[in-house]
């Protein structure tokens, strides 16, 4: 912490030597949102931003806070509400130009370390999903989470054969991050510009902890018991973006003792041609990734072993038109019969000068194989209308009034398909269904001037349970200075009414 607090002073004083004189002394920025449900459930967050252009310095403090008690009775600051309550401090310490940051409180990470946690609960690894890693903090309370020191350090742009074909830019940057025992992470990289139109990325992590015993649950259980045991993790990330072609890559080595040691990895790659004419703009992303039995994640825990490969192809046309299918596939081990699987389409039509048109339509299909004897089968549609008034009235001038409304219709089916042996990976019909669940569900939307109206209903189906309907409805007033919304539902109508309100509030100078 000492080193970190030196650095950032050599970095507030080289601010202050190079300082631009037309840049404000200091500006601020104040933030207040929040929500209370009537079923007990009050949010509020308060951030203040206070920066110092001239140096390029920010200081950030937030206060995060949520607690319980059903409307009207008890009040938020009576006894019962403040018994359940979850209050936490952050802040935080910016250096602007080179993105150094100095953070304590409830995190959130992105990039390398995210990735290195159950891969199975994120989406598919392709290339174009890679994001740089990095740390902030949190916006929203959690119960769950505790507070954590975060430092992180980037190096100035550094350039090199300005004026030349082969110009090169390279910044560098490493991080700490530690938990209130002490368990510590740090991770280290470059990101390199190269001909204006190629990046490299390059990136290292490692942390390492003693995790705590495991206890069985039931006899012959699928996760024997384990005493306490050292863990350590050392990961690598890659990515290469050009116009043409990305390839990104991910590798993690895992050490637990009593456990043993395992690999997580994954591949990426992405080619096109963004530069040709609409309706000719085409890209295809291919993906795959894995983990052996005794890999053991970025936060100790065991994801499972499990190998996913995946395809998406896009294409981009005239007047915003756009077309993307993508399918995964995803087994237990590599080479084995894959239970998993997604596939979806996605078509947005041309904009059109005229006063009702199809907006969008999408499709999803998947099936769930883990017990072959009960393979789940699932189907979801979305298909989005849109009326323009200003067409039907035909004005010359634009009428905050006469704002499109778009019309949301949606459905989704699941059935459950009873087998001897292995199903086919796609759900493909090969037997009688029994029927499991269905949802038919409007939604429609109307944005006029400074306000949006929104209402929804659905309608519930499930197997041997009578169906339900679900209807809401919300209105929001929205401007420079913020956002007040109100929402009413019925999850069982007419049982059940719930209500929200929320705000959002922003002032500055």
């Amino acid at each position: 912490m000492k080193i970190s607090t030196a650095l950032l002073l050599l970095l507030f004083t080289a601010g202050f030597l190079f300082a631009d004189p037309n840049l404000p002394v200091f500006t601020w920025d104040l933030l207040w949102s929040g929500s209370w449900e009537k079923e007990g459930n009050l949010e509020n967050r308060g951030d203040i931003q206070l920066h110092l252009p001239r140096l390029g310095f920010s200081l950030r403090e937030e206060i995060l806070d949520r607690r319980s008690g059903k409307f009207p009775q008890p009040w938020p600051w009576e006894e019962a509400a403040l018994a359940a309550a979850h209050s936490a401090l952050l802040g935080g310490l910016y250096h602007n130009p080179t993105g150094s940051r100095l953070l304590y409180g409830i995190l959130d990470e992105w990039g390398l370390p995210a990735r290195l946690r159950n891969p199975w609960a994120r989406s598919v690894p392709f290339a174009e999903n890679h994001k740089p890693s990095m740390t902030e903090l949190r916006t929203a309370p959690s119960s769950t989470k505790e507070p954590e020191t975060y430092l992180y350090m980037g190096s100035p742009v550094l350039d090199f054969f300005q004026g030349k074909p082969w110009e090169t830019s390279i910044r560098l940057f490493a991080s700490a991050l530690t938990d209130k025992e002490r368990n510590t992470s740090v991770g280290w990289g470059l990101d390199g510009q190269f001909n204006k139109n190629m990046g490299l990325s390059l990136e290292g992590f490692y942390t390492g902890r003693e995790l705590a015993p495991r206890k069985s649950s039931a006899w012959f259980s699928k996760t024997p018991p384990l005493p306490t045991r050292d863990f350590t993790l050392y990961g690598f990330g890659s990515l290469f973006t050009s116009p043409y072609i990305s390839v990104s890559s991910d590798w993690a080595f895992s050490e637990t003792f009593a456990f043993g040691r395992d690999v997580y990895g994954n591949l990426g790659l992405r080619i096109g041609n963004p530069l040709a004419p609409l309706g000719k703009r085409w890209q295809l992303s291919l993906a795959a990734d894995g983990a052996g039995p005794h890999y053991t994640d970025r936060d100790g825990a065991t994801p499972g072993e499990g190998f996913r490969t995946a395809v998406k192809f896009e294409l981009k046309g005239k007047k915003s038109s756009s077309l993307r299918l993508s399918t995964s596939l995803r087994g237990s081990t590599f080479g084995e019969f894959f239970e998993r699987s997604t596939t979806t389409g996605y078509y947005r039509f041309p904009a059109a000068a005229v006063p009702f048109q199809v907006s969008r339509f999408s499709l999803a299909a998947g099936r769930n194989a883990q017990n072959p004897a009960k393979t789940l089968d699932s189907l979801d549609g979305t298909l989005v209308l849109t009326l323009n008034p200003q067409r039907i009235i035909k004005q010359r001038k634009t009428n905050p009034w006469a704002a499109p409304v778009n019309l949301i219709l949606s459905g989704s089916l699941d059935g459950i398909l009873a087998l001897e042996g292995k199903p086919f990976p796609y759900p493909i019909p090969q037997g009688a269904y029994e029927f499991d669940s269905a949802k038919v569900a409007w939604e429609l939307t109307w944005s006029p001037a400074i306000f949006q109206f929104k209402t929804k209903t659905a309608y519930v189906m499930k197997h041997k349970k009578e169906g339900i309907w679900d209807l809401s409805f919300s209105a929001a007033v929205h401007g420079k200075p913020g956002r007040f919304s109100l929402k009413i539902a019925s999850p069982d109508f007419p049982e059940k009414w719930d209500f929200t309100v929320s705000w959002r509030l922003n002032v500055g100078k």
